[in-house]
């Protein structure tokens, strides 16, 4: 939980195979939710994990995802970090299958019962135009909705429905400091790996 991106999570993932691992504690000071976004993807690609705990949802300096004084026994703002969380944990959910990609900024996961695809991308230091190349799937059919938080900008979880999927393709821009959740409804699982240009 606290090695931030130095930690060799493929080591403890091989050390623990055949085992439900949990990353049963994750912390930082970072409110805005950039480091949680990094550290959620290294996760998700190296660890393995089939739960993933935030440490302190009331906490202050930055730690919790909402401010509190706890000697207080006050509240204070929402960090922006909670809509970061968000775009994972209201999307990625218990019993989906998280596939293998190209892309080491984005998480990917399937949800066979509801025929859903659930892709979230950090961009971090760059505007960038990612296409997905969803030719892997036997059927991609939509509708496609997303949510965005820019930690550097006023969108907080915003949900949009303005994407559609065009010939197994989708192309979607993301603007620096973003983090988005793509669903795309109407999806039917044909391989293990999809590819992102």
């Amino acid at each position: 939980g606290y090695e931030q991106a130095l930690g060799r999570r493929d080591l403890l993932y091989k050390a623990t195979l055949g085992k439900r691992l949990w990353n049963s504690e994750y912390g930082e000071g970072d409110e805005t939710g950039m480091s949680l976004a990094r550290n959620l993807v290294l996760d998700f690609a190296w660890l393995h994990p089939v739960a993933w705990v935030y440490w302190q949802v009331l906490d202050g300096s930055g730690w919790g995802l909402i401010a509190s004084d706890d000697g207080a026994r006050k509240l204070g703002a929402v960090a922006t970090k909670y809509h970061v969380l968000a775009q994972y944990s209201r999307h990625i959910r218990e019993g989906m299958t998280i596939l293998d990609n190209d892309d080491h900024n984005t998480v990917v996961a399937y949800d066979s019962k509801e025929g859903k695809l659930v892709l979230v991308t950090v961009a971090d230091l760059w505007e960038n135009t990612i296409t997905y190349d969803l030719s892997a799937f036997g059927a991609v059919k939509g509708p496609v909705t997303r949510w965005v938080t820019n930690t550097a900008g006023a969108a907080r979880y915003e949900k949009h429905t303005d994407l559609t999927v065009q010939g197994k393709k989708l192309i979607v821009k993301l603007d620096k400091k973003t983090i988005q959740t793509v669903e795309i409804q109407g999806v039917s699982f044909a391989e293990e790996r999809i590819f992102f240009a």
